[in-house]
């Protein structure tokens, strides 16, 4: 039996061209970037992943390899010190949540997805970790015990009964109404330590489907939350495909092939969020 998703990243080359010009784009990425050792290690790393989970390291993979760059680059020592528990919410094939858990194998990955998406991450995570514990959020009574945690969206209010010391969120709370986003930093707030990082990278603005705008600095931010990384995220301004569309670079006005922008710009923000007392 086999399966594939879409509508949450390409993890699957197509063939020898698809993976040169994937290739080339994550090289041309990695040039620009600093820390380029950590990521070379990280990049190993996940390739070692994929192939357990019968995937590619394609460039949508090298994206959640620099957002863990970025993450360890800040998780505090006191977090390294004991088991850290991490909320991922939108992790697509659960790339991310699985080289988090190479790097810290002393942490508890807690996956929140609507449900048909959050089947492809139990399906992959379990693949890649055989031997690590895997439940599901409603049968989990200690976190310190269990390796993934699966929670469907509709279940997030059986997780306020943890701590959470981390929360990441990649390309997917740009789809969120205001009241579901409204929904999440309450969560956020009520259930995240003192000491805890949020790291979230998404459009700009994007209209939805219902016509609604969502803009990525009218997310439900408090005055006091404190911004450690806040930019246009520079993985995520470009890629590499063959021919020319109406995102195609330009040069002196003209269309260039090879290298497009995405539909509007890609911001991320690192921050420590206030929390209830």
């Amino acid at each position: 039996i086999s399966f594939k998703g879409t509508h949450f990243g390409s993890c699957r080359w197509t063939g020898l061209i698809s993976r040169v010009i994937d290739q080339l784009c994550v090289l041309s990425h990695l040039a620009l970037l600093p820390y380029k050792r950590e990521l070379i290690r990280l990049n190993a790393n996940v390739s070692k992943i994929c192939g357990m989970m019968g995937l590619n390291p394609t460039l949508d993979v090298f994206r959640q390899v620099c957002t863990l760059e970025v993450l360890q680059r800040h998780l505090t020592n006191d977090m390294r010190q004991k088991r850290i528990h991490v909320l991922m919410i939108g992790d697509g094939f659960g790339i991310l949540s699985a080289l988090f858990k190479a790097v810290f194998p002393n942490s508890t990955i807690v996956m929140i997805d609507i449900g048909k998406t959050l089947l492809f991450q139990a399906v992959h995570c379990q693949k890649a970790y055989p031997k690590s514990v895997h439940e599901l959020a409603d049968s989990v009574v200690d976190l310190d015990a269990t390796d993934f945690v699966y929670c469907p969206a509709e279940d997030l209010k059986t997780l306020e009964r943890f701590n959470f010391d981390a929360a990441v969120n990649v390309a997917s709370m740009q789809e969120m109404t205001q009241p579901v986003l409204t929904a999440y930093f309450d969560f956020f707030r009520k259930t995240m330590q003192p000491d805890n990082v949020f790291y979230c990278c998404n459009r700009l603005s994007k209209t939805l489907p219902d016509g609604e705008v969502s803009e990525f600095y009218n997310y439900p931010w408090a005055n006091d939350d404190r911004h450690l990384l806040d930019d246009g995220c520079p993985w995520s301004s470009y890629y590499f495909a063959p021919g020319v569309s109406e995102n195609s670079a330009r040069v002196l006005g003209v269309k260039v092939p090879l290298i497009h922008h995405y539909d509007g710009k890609i911001m991320h923000r690192l921050s420590k969020l206030s929390v209830e007392d």
